[in-house]
């Protein structure tokens, strides 16, 4: 039996009353959970706490030789102001567990990586304006805990962000793998524009420019990340504040 904080990544509904949901614990990495009696009448408490994106605490019947593992309890680790009421936020935090969980490998255990997932689902949640570009900051600064993190930055000679070597070269027209050089810049702009605290620093896009940093990062993830796949909400994101 293990104690551990866990931020919910998807959930099922199972049989009558039960849930099985993935969730990246702090201690033991992603795992697959079930627990029963979460939809009792008259009683909702276990539904919401269990949450798409929340944060808990649990206590879990662990085994390493189990492929599912059952919850004994949940509570809130971490209550939310608006993240779930905010349309744009909740749209965020969507993307940004989504593009974890495909991630994200079983039994991958990085208590760091765990931390910034955490710390960045709450920093969202107490934004106010959220920043549009949240999503893109994330995405370059999650590639460095999964062993891809960009290097370099754009300068003239090197204007071309190399999605294959994750760094800035030469800009070849040939490579289909090089951004081009407007797209580049602004890569390495974001790099460098979003501190340790969360603190946004000076960046400006267009919704075409964010729209295709969006498809170039989903692509730079899809090349590092074996069967990574396609993401479902950068679609629902596009169509709700990307027009």
């Amino acid at each position: 039996m293990i104690s551990t904080r866990g931020i919910v990544f998807r959930t099922l509904r199972y049989k009558e009353s039960s849930l099985i949901i993935d969730v990246f614990t702090e201690s033991h990495g992603l795992l697959s959970c079930i627990i029963n009696g979460v939809f009792k009448k008259g009683d909702q408490r276990l539904a919401s706490v269990l949450g798409t994106g929340n944060i808990i605490q649990m206590v879990i019947y662990y085994s390493e030789h189990k492929t599912l593992h059952r919850i004994k309890e949940a509570q809130f680790a971490y209550v939310y102001r608006n993240l779930h009421q905010k349309l744009h936020k909740s749209a965020l935090s969507l993307l940004m567990l989504e593009i974890s969980r495909k991630s994200i490998r079983e039994h991958m255990v990085n208590r760091d990586l765990y931390s910034f997932l955490q710390r960045c689902l709450i920093l969202l949640d107490n934004q106010e304006p959220v920043d549009k570009d949240f999503h893109l900051k994330f995405m370059l600064k999650l590639a460095g805990y999964l062993g891809f993190q960009p290097g370099g930055r754009w300068s003239e000679h090197e204007n071309a962000f190399d999605l294959l070597n994750g760094c800035f070269v030469a800009h070849d027209l040939r490579d289909h793998h090089h951004a081009d050089p407007e797209s580049s810049k602004l890569i390495s702009q974001l790099m460098t524009g979003w501190d340790d605290e969360g603190q946004v620093l000076k960046f400006q896009c267009s919704p075409a420019q964010r729209r295709h940093l969006l498809d170039l990062l989903t692509r730079y993830y899809a090349i590092h990340i074996e069967n990574f796949g396609t993401l479902q909400s950068p679609a629902v994101y596009r169509s709700m504040f990307l027009q």
